[in-house]
Parts: structure tokens; C-alpha cells; sequence
């Protein structure tokens, strides 16, 4: 869902909900990331990103992702970035 508002910025927010079926050990590399990070079974994930022109040449960025399963606890994860364009 992507929601604009003029000359001020936009807000994301994405929600998936994944189901991984795998036949192989688990604790590899190469499950790692063949499951790319999530865990066997069902798997919710989502992000929320606001994007905003502070200035002419100043933009903000705030972002927030989670993820959560049958298996792991929830994990969340956060950040802010500032730009300036010359």
C-alpha cells in the first residue's frame, strides 16, 4: 500500500505471508539462504517506510521491518537516514 502526499512524501507499507517447505538440514549456509533468513513452516513479514522532502536538497527516510514464524521469535529492526543532494 503506497499512500503520497503532495510535495511532503510517501509512506510504503508492505505485509507477506511466506510459507517455506524444506527437506535438508537446517543450521547450513545453504539453507540460510535458500529459506533467505526465515525459518521453515510459516513466516509473516512486513515493512513501513516513510520518505520525506525536508528541504530543496534535504531528504529524510525513516524505515521499520519485522518478521515473525512458528519457529523464532519476532524480530524488528529500524532506521533512519538523512540525504543531501548537491
Amino acid at each position: 500500500i503506497k499512500y503520497s502526499i503532495l510535495d511532503k512524501g510517501n509512506l510504503l507499507f508492505n505485509l507477506n505471508y511466506i510459507v517455506n517447505e524444506f527437506n535438508e538440514a537446517e543450521n547450513t549456509l545453504l539453507a540460510f539462504e535458500m529459506l533467505e533468513g526465515l525459518q521453515i513452516g510459516n513466516n509473516i513479514t512486513w515493512s513501513l517506510s516513510y520518505q520525506r522532502n525536508l528541504a530543496n536538497n534535504m531528504q529524510i527516510n525513516l524505515n521499520y521491518t519485522g518478521r515473525t514464524s512458528d519457529a523464532a521469535p519476532t524480530v524488528h529492526t529500524g532506521g533512519v537516514q538523512v540525504r543531501a543532494f548537491f
